[in-house]
């Protein structure tokens, strides 16, 4: 293999797809001491030869996850061919989190439109950042039952398809609300725990992330930020004031891609406010650092 087809794969200017290039890229997987897989994974499925009306030009949904292999794995063996074709027009997620600052429960409300006809699913990954704990469960609330959910205990990561409740035609709307919980014990395992955020490979008009801390705990510092692709952050953290009832909140318009998140030190950790926590591209954001979405 020639030095410069692994510049052109390494830059994305081109893949391997050849049955000779796929069976050289297992045995650099083996030379680079990674998974089975690792890197095949990070493909997506094959580019198709001349143009395709309507086709989208978005990259992979595996490529948002490269930093983690189980998760690009996952997202490997389900159809996510429909995702680029999903415009983002509303993303709101809605964070329980309790006195001693461990995250209890997620609940997400989408608005997406298609843009091709047959657009049936949203894939979704949660990754709570290599904790070693089991990962959470998923519920399908409103506009989509759950179809095939993966799951890595290991590494606490889980990818699951909502299945909308019929095909959409180009130009519908799906409104999908789903809840991701923890254990009794809410998410448990690093310092990371106290960062969330949200990965977007494909831009949303809007994201709205609502934190509800305990009101009679709230947190000695709460701060939202925002990262790029690779990790590097966009602008300077801005803290975020909590009303009466421990609610916070913070909006993100026409954002992506990047990742969007928050991080907070809880007021019975005894810890210093950290000078900088980037996602999990250690995300990748978050865990990006603590627990992400995409």
């Amino acid at each position: 293999m020639s030095i410069t087809a692994l510049s052109y794969w390494q830059s994305g200017r081109r893949r391997p797809e050849r049955p000779d290039s796929l069976a050289a890229l297992r045995e650099l997987e083996d030379v680079l001491g990674v998974p089975d897989g690792a890197l095949s994974a990070l493909l997506g499925p094959p580019k198709p030869r001349g143009r395709s009306r309507g086709e989208s030009t978005a990259p992979p949904l595996t490529s948002l996850w490269s930093d983690n292999a189980s998760a690009a794995g996952m997202l490997s063996r389900l159809d996510t061919s429909a995702d680029g074709h999903l415009t983002r027009l509303s993303q709101h997620d809605v964070l329980d989190i309790d006195g001693a600052g461990k995250q209890r429960g997620l609940r997400v409300r989408q608005l997406v439109r298609a843009e091709r006809n047959g657009v049936d699913r949203w894939v979704t990954v949660f990754d709570n950042s290599g904790t070693d704990i089991s990962p959470p469960s998923i519920r399908a609330m409103k506009g989509c039952t759950l179809g095939q959910a993966l799951s890595d205990h290991r590494s606490g990561v889980i990818v699951a398809e909502l299945l909308f409740d019929r095909a959409l035609e180009k130009g519908e709307t799906a409104l999908l609300e789903y809840e991701i919980s923890h254990g009794p014990n809410g998410l448990v395992g690093t310092d990371q725990d106290h960062t969330y955020s949200r990965r977007f490979r494909l831009p949303v008009r809007e994201y709205l992330v609502e934190l509800r801390f305990d009101p009679d705990n709230p947190p000695l510092y709460c701060e939202s930020f925002s990262t790029r692709s690779d990790g590097s952050e966009l602008d300077p953290p801005k803290p975020l004031s909590l009303d009466s009832r421990g609610h916070t909140h913070t909006v993100a318009l026409d954002f992506g891609s990047g990742a969007f998140c928050v991080r907070w030190e809880p007021a019975r950790s005894g810890m210093s406010v950290p000078a900088m926590l980037l996602p999990q591209q250690a995300h990748r954001s978050g865990s990006e650092l603590g627990s992400g979405l995409f």
